[in-house]
């Protein structure tokens, strides 16, 4: 029988190491997007050690760079690996404002707009029934977007933000794009608030934080539950958390932006110079 062969973006942090171990454990394949090459190999090492039955690849992927993007899937295609199911992990969250090489504020650039084009490109690669997993955030209930998403100024930049706001429009690609599709299915998980670096604001009160918050977090292998039931799921968008699955409200499946805002995306990708003409 042939495996499933899934990608993890940001495989080497708690969440998708979590996550990596658990398909590793159901006898899928693997490809691990990162950008710490050496870490990757590490991992990959680790859950070979456990689980000699499997195809391992680690692939570099820095989703700070639209090109990077680009060339990891050309890359995919080239080795023909067809991939069963994606699962868009990685992500950051900016102390200070900073701006990508495509001139992308960097966790909008990120956390949105590299995982939309990362996705759109892997479509027309993937097996016919795939799946498609984009993590969300909690911070949905303090974010909103608009066109100011890609107004990226000093100014204008606040650390959880402009993180929740990217999120926020990730949930809104996700209802769009699963709407859109004829087939495959394309789902969130929300990991919840997990024991893990990104909840660390590189601020003054981190070592107080470390002491009364952190050991109150949920551990990475409970986080990467839901990830992993989304990433076998038969239904389309839907919300992955704990261990079960809620629909949406029509406040983010009819919001006033959601297609606006694929449009824009859209248009901001052909202008960096990568067109898509797949969906």
């Amino acid at each position: 029988m042939e495996k499933t062969k899934v990608i993890i973006t940001g495989a080497t942090g708690a969440i998708g190491s979590a996550v990596a171990d658990s398909l590793a454990s159901r006898h899928c394949d693997l490809v691990l997007a990162c950008r710490n090459i050496n870490k990757g190999e590490l991992l990959r090492s680790s859950l070979l050690s456990r689980y000699d039955d499997i195809d391992i690849r680690v692939m570099y992927l820095d989703l700070s760079s639209l090109k990077s993007v680009a060339d990891f899937v050309r890359m995919m295609e080239k080795e023909t690996v067809k991939p069963d199911a994606v699962l868009n992990n990685a992500g950051v969250m900016c102390r200070d404002f900073s701006l990508t090489e495509d001139g992308l504020e960097t966790t909008v650039g990120v956390n949105y707009v590299a995982a939309f084009l990362l996705t759109c490109l892997l479509i027309p690669h993937m097996s016919g029934d795939f799946n498609i997993v984009n993590t969300v955030s909690l911070t949905r209930y303090m974010a909103d977007v608009d066109e100011s998403l890609f107004d990226f100024t000093p100014d204008k930049y606040g650390q959880l933000h402009d993180y929740a706001n990217s999120k926020y429009a990730l949930l809104l690609f996700t209802l769009k794009l699963s709407k859109m599709l004829n087939h495959g299915h394309v789902n969130m998980t929300d990991p919840g608030v997990v024991n893990s670096d990104m909840i660390k604001m590189n601020r003054w009160f981190d070592p107080l934080a470390d002491v009364l918050f952190r050991p109150l977090c949920k551990k990475p292998e409970k986080a990467a539950i839901p990830a992993c039931n989304a990433l076998f799921s038969k239904r389309n968008g839907m919300l992955y958390h704990g261990n079960k699955f809620s629909v949406l409200s029509d406040k983010y499946h009819k919001h006033h932006f959601i297609d606006k805002l694929w449009d824009m995306t859209v248009q901001l990708l052909a202008d960096k110079g990568f067109p898509l003409n797949i969906l």
